[in-house]
């Protein structure tokens, strides 16, 4: 999370709850350490089989999934929209959530309209 003013407690303990699972911080990290996120290009290339609207939203301060991951993403998800939030990591939602949830009513309005 780039804005650590957002972490209060409360968030903190929603967010770590599943830590306190037996084990579970083992599998993290063991999944972590072999590059899953790495690996995501196949999996986005059969979702780009679909023809569904999609919105990417990542934080320019990402440190888990590089950049070049969504923009890469982007690039095979056929008329896909990225957005990238300044000032916002890996919970791009929780850094800029104003500027999210803007993007994402803006995103929807179209979809919304239409059916």
């Amino acid at each position: 999370m780039h804005n650590k003013q957002t972490i209060t407690e409360e968030y903190f303990e929603n967010a770590t709850r599943f830590h306190k699972i037996k084990g579970t911080t083992e599998v993290m990290l063991y999944i972590t350490r072999k590059q899953f996120f790495d690996t995501l290009i196949e999996e986005i290339k059969t979702l780009s089989l679909m023809s569904v609207p999609t919105l990417i939203v990542w934080g320019r301060e990402e440190k888990s999934i590089p950049l070049h991951t969504g923009q890469e993403m982007h690039r095979i998800l056929k008329g896909s929209r990225l957005e990238i939030l300044d000032e916002a990591g890996h919970c791009a939602h929780d850094d800029q959530s104003d500027l999210f949830n803007q993007l994402t009513l803006d995103f929807l309005a179209p979809h919304i309209n239409a059916s």
